[in-house]
C-alpha cells in the first residue's frame, strides 16, 4: 500500500487526486496539507510539520506553499 501526503488538498487538483485514490486499493492518502483546513476523508493540516503519519510519497499541487 502506497501512503500519500497530498499538499494542496483543498484545491481543484487536490479534490481530483482524492477521488482517483479513493477508487484504488493499492494506495491511500494518509494526510493532507492546505493553507485552509478543509473537510476530507483524511486529516488535513495547515503546515506539513504537523503531519503525524509516515508516507511513501508527497503529491504537491500547491501554489507557492513551500
Amino acid at each position: 500500500m502506497v501512503k500519500i501526503i497530498l499538499v494542496g488538498a483543498g484545491g481543484k487538483m487536490g479534490r481530483v487526486i482524492t477521488e482517483c485514490v479513493e477508487k484504488r486499493d493499492n494506495c491511500e492518502i494518509v494526510a493532507g496539507v492546505d493553507k485552509v483546513v478543509v473537510e476530507a476523508p483524511f486529516p488535513v493540516v495547515d503546515d506539513i510539520s504537523k503531519v503525524n503519519d509516515d508516507a511513501d510519497v508527497i503529491i504537491d499541487f500547491s501554489p507557492e506553499f513551500w
